[in-house]
């Protein structure tokens, strides 16, 4: 139910591109029996070094993959077992996509990233504001969460709610400065001062879009969804992708490609931005989902002389 309610499988067949999903099991096998036991995190064995041979033997059993571009995603628990994963094996990963992640394994994390040596780890964090564990904001202070008494929310009883340690674990694998606690003043979902922030839409929804930039470029983004709760979203896999796309992993050295670094800023009023240029995107007549003829305006920096607004159709 999932897998074809993330809008994963429409995306791939638009954009040729594989995805391979999971089915978690409700049982698992006991390790060296055959023997079965209740099912929650093992996710049926497919998990740590299983879940990289399982992308090993997909790699031989389709050699057309392209390995410098396998990014891990998932949903809830997954979400969180995708960002431990983005460190443990940075060398496989060139992304993660982590959608309505509860802080399950943060303590793993945190340990992993005491000793860290491997490369800059691309983090995309999603979140609705209604989630039923009120992960944002990130103080706790969601009333739309589960009450487990009148009055009383899960996030306040249930250390697991909480993510801002994953906040702080990837500032450290990416080499920006660890934010010490959250302050409500600077976001009000995620706490932390990023580098830029707008509001957006995502589909028909409003959406708080924050990014962190090291040396290198755009490295960390995170979204707050208005009135979304602990589930699948269609529009997200569309915005997933688009982040994905911009990294690649060099599969010799385990290094960071960035495949769009030349890539046009948005202002605060969503035009792109080159040096002194300001560009105007519109869809036009083959519409934006097929992303076929775009008009750019070229807006001339305010004040200068001897220029004017331009305009063509590609």
């Amino acid at each position: 139910i999932q897998g074809e309610t993330t809008g994963w499988v429409e995306l791939a067949a638009e954009e040729g591109f594989m995805v391979v999903a999971p089915e978690w099991q409700s049982r698992a096998l006991v390790e060296g029996t055959s023997d079965t036991k209740p099912n929650f995190f093992n996710c049926d064995g497919l998990e740590r070094e299983k879940l990289i041979e399982w992308i090993e033997m997909l790699e031989k059993k389709y050699p057309q993959i392209d390995t410098s571009r396998i990014y891990v995603t998932g949903l809830s628990a997954g979400a969180s077992a995708s960002t431990l994963y983005g460190a443990l094996y940075s060398d496989v990963f060139a992304a993660v996509g982590a959608v309505s992640g509860p802080g399950v394994d943060k303590a793993e994390l945190e340990e992993v990233v005491k000793t860290y040596e491997g490369g800059e780890v691309p983090w995309l964090y999603i979140c609705g504001d209604h989630d039923f564990f009120g992960m944002i904001p990130v103080d706790g202070s969601s009333t739309n969460s589960f009450q487990v008494a009148p009055g009383v929310y899960i996030q306040s009883v249930d250390p697991a709610s909480s993510m801002f340690s994953f906040i702080r674990s990837y500032q450290k694998i990416n080499g920006l400065d660890v934010s010490k606690t959250y302050d409500m003043s600077l976001n009000e979902y995620y706490g932390i001062k990023f580098d830029k922030q707008e509001w957006i839409k995502l589909g028909f929804k409003d959406a708080l879009e924050g990014t962190l930039a090291n040396e290198n470029g755009n490295i960390i983004k995170m979204l707050a969804i208005k009135d979304q709760a602990h589930w699948n979203y269609k529009p997200e896999a569309a915005y997933i992708w688009d982040f994905f796309q911009d990294y690649a992993r060099d599969t010799e050295t385990g290094e960071l490609i960035r495949e769009n670094s030349g890539a046009l800023e948005r202002d605060g009023e969503g035009r792109y931005v080159l040096g002194d240029l300001v560009f105007s995107a519109v869809a036009g007549a083959g519409g934006s989902q097929e992303r076929k003829t775009v008009r750019l305006e070229i807006i001339p920096p305010e004040g200068a002389v001897g220029q004017e607004a331009a305009s063509g159709i590609w």
